[in-house]
């Protein structure tokens, strides 16, 4: 199994991919190198519960998803793409995101904020935590920093 990274594992603005790994209910990060022959690709470096990106972006590989809803398996096609941040104080308004490939392509906000479809284009910062009653990861999304 991969280390469980902290906050400090990576520089700050270090482009990076998130996603929900369901087998070990916490988050992937996946981090952009090249190979053998310089080619670049994203491998998992390790795991973390708690951390935010920054000029985030929601992502939906609409092929993969595809083959999950003709399948019934899980396969990895959803993600938030952006910069890592290794440090912040929480402030502002956020609303918590959720994803579900049976039901849409689109990420969504939970059905307390509105449950709308967030833009394939929005970028913002996202805040990955999981709750420490029910251990539940959550996803947050903030348009702004707020000063």
């Amino acid at each position: 199994m991969k280390d469980q990274l902290t906050r400090k594992s990576l520089e700050d603005g270090t482009e990076v991919k998130l996603y929900r790994n369901l087998r070990t209910k916490t988050n992937s990060v996946m981090v952009n190198v090249p190979n053998f022959y310089g080619k670049k690709r994203w491998i998992v470096i390790g795991y973390i519960d708690e951390i935010r990106i920054d000029n985030a972006q929601f992502i939906v590989g609409e092929k993969t998803r595809q083959k999950v809803i003709k399948e019934k398996k899980k396969y990895v096609h959803a993600f938030v793409k952006g910069n890592w941040r290794s440090s912040w104080k929480l402030s502002g308004d956020q609303e918590q995101v959720y994803y579900n490939p049976f039901k849409s392509g689109n990420f969504h906000v939970t059905d307390y904020y509105g449950g709308k479809a967030i833009d394939p284009n929005w970028k913002g910062i996202v805040y990955f935590s999981k709750d420490s009653q029910t251990n539940e990861l959550t996803v947050w999304k903030q348009d702004k920093e707020v000063a």
